[in-house]
């Protein structure tokens, strides 16, 4: 018998409180690659988001008692852009008339044959899958402001945007320095060269807008063209002391790879290979890449 006495299902303080803590175990369980690493602020319902502030930081100068200090720039305000409001991130999930009656008959104190874990448990799946959906559209929005890119065009909805990442880390790369030579499905296995690419954004261009990494992000696919590189192949030969008939690589081999990878660039390997499904207008689905 379940009598849970007016357990009132739809509370809106209860499905707070089961969202907060459904949210608290999915951060430890399945975190997201790029909102993981991105601070979530909370702002009031009324605030609007209309730029961003930023300015460089000086170095303070050493001066004698009572003299004055360098004026410097305080920092600006960016306005790439305003809106009336600000978009929400918002899921449904239709609930059954037959499922309604239960929980308003349980609301009432009526008692219903069989375990109270069948509501319970159905009441957090139904919690737990909004809450995933939600927060995979956070790391999806992450993801496209680290690309420095997004275009959406949903229920109305249309956004074409960048995030004002600085030109010089955002290198191309050109003819025979390209790393795939048919829009990424086979390897310029001769004429890329992915470790002095990478070696070159992290010892000559970071440095100069005030940045330094030590991690790359990348699909499986791309770390595959990488190993398959004649370059990959050579920087781990001399790694290695070993001849080039003593070894081959494998470009399936992707974790023992990964440590080669590493010991070679002197950076952490990161694969992310996250995917996620949106529904169209017409009720068909569509399986979408986070990366890339």
């Amino acid at each position: 018998m379940i009598n849970l006495n007016k357990f009132d299902f739809l509370s809106t303080a209860r499905i707070n409180r089961l969202v907060q803590t459904l949210a608290s175990r999915l951060e430890v369980d399945a975190p997201l690659t790029f909102l993981s690493r991105t601070p979530v602020v909370p702002v009031s319902d009324e605030a609007e988001i209309l730029g961003s502030f930023s300015g460089t930081i000086f170095a303070a100068d050493i001066i004698t008692d009572d003299a004055e200090a360098v004026v410097v720039e305080a920092g600006r305000l960016e306005m790439t852009g305003s809106v009336s409001s600000i978009p929400n991130i918002k899921l449904g999930a239709r609930i059954s008339q037959t499922m309604l009656r239960k929980l308003n008959q349980l609301s009432q104190g009526i008692q219903l044959q069989g375990d109270s874990e069948l509501i319970t448990g159905w009441e957090n799946r139904l919690v737990n899958n909004l809450i995933t959906g939600v927060r995979q559209t956070q790391n999806y929005l992450c993801g496209a402001m680290m690309l420095d890119g997004l275009v959406y065009d949903r229920l109305g909805v249309k956004i074409s945007t960048g995030f004002g990442t600085p030109a010089a880390l955002k290198q191309t790369l050109v003819g025979a320095r390209r790393w795939s030579i048919d829009a990424g499905v086979t390897a310029n296995t001769t004429g890329m060269k992915p470790i002095e690419d990478l070696q070159y954004m992290v010892q000559s261009i970071a440095p100069t807008v005030g940045k330094t990494y030590n991690r790359v992000t990348m699909a499986t696919t791309t770390f595959q063209f990488i190993i398959a590189s004649d370059e990959f192949a050579e920087r781990v030969r001399l790694l290695l002391q070993l001849e080039p008939d003593q070894f081959s690589m494998n470009i399936y081999d992707v974790e023992n790879m990964k440590s080669l990878f590493n010991r070679v660039t002197g950076l952490t390997l990161e694969l992310e290979d996250g995917t996620f499904n949106a529904r169209n207008t017409n009720g068909s689905r569509t399986s979408q890449r986070v990366l890339p």
